[in-house]
Formats: C-alpha cells, sequence, structure tokens
C-alpha cells in the first residue's frame, strides 16, 4: 500500500496513477509502503478488504495532505494494481499516523 499527496503539474495524482504513474507517494519522515493483504475474490469477480491494520507513521517531519491510497505490486516502484481517493482528505503532521483498519479498504472487482 502506498500513499499519495496533492496533485502536480503533470497532472492530478487519480490520473497519473491509472497511468501508473508513480508521482506524488509520500516520501521520507519515517514513511514506508505496507503490506496489505487480503482474502482471496472467488471466480474474478466480488469484493474483499484488507484483513489486518495498515498503520503509517509520520516521525522526522510531516507527510502532507493524504488524498489517495494505491494498491503496489512492490516495496519501491513496481506496478498500480489498484488506487482510490480517500473520502475525506488527511493532513499527518510529524508524529501523526494514517492508519487504515481492518476491513476498512474494499477492492471490488467486476
Amino acid at each position: 500500500m502506498g500513499l499519495f499527496t496533492e496533485s502536480d503539474s503533470t497532472g492530478a495524482t487519480l490520473e497519473n496513477l491509472e497511468a501508473g504513474t508513480l508521482t506524488n507517494e509520500v516520501s521520507g519522515n519515517g514513511y514506508s509502503r505496507q503490506t496489505a493483504t487480503f482474502d482471496a475474490v472467488t471466480s474474478g469477480v466480488g469484493s474483499t478488504s484488507n484483513n489486518s491494520n495498515l498503520t503509517f507513521t509520520a516521525s522526522g517531519g510531516d507527510f502532507g495532505t493524504i488524498k489517495a491510497v494505491a494498491v503496489l505490486d512492490a516495496a519501491s516502484a513496481g506496478n498500480v494494481l489498484a488506487y482510490g481517493s480517500l473520502s475525506a482528505d488527511k493532513t499527518i503532521a510529524d508524529g501523526d499516523s494514517f492508519q487504515i483498519s481492518t476491513g476498512n479498504l474494499t477492492i471490488t472487482l467486476a
């Protein structure tokens, strides 16, 4: 899982993720992608949710305003597998944590 901030001159964050362009990902200040696990979706159709907490903690500086999350296939670089915007932007200051609790990240395959 990766966290993404505001758009830049190359396009909006979701447009970049749709294109597989990894711009606007949080970096530094203790940030690292977190490993997410999901239950299998049968027959390639249906929904699944994360089955453990995902916690990102800012240390040594701010993460900024988180606007989107993405499921990626590598701990660094890699490919975007799924992405989405948050229902509300969340500003993460030094010492704050951004957490996606178990079951609160749902991916639907149709």
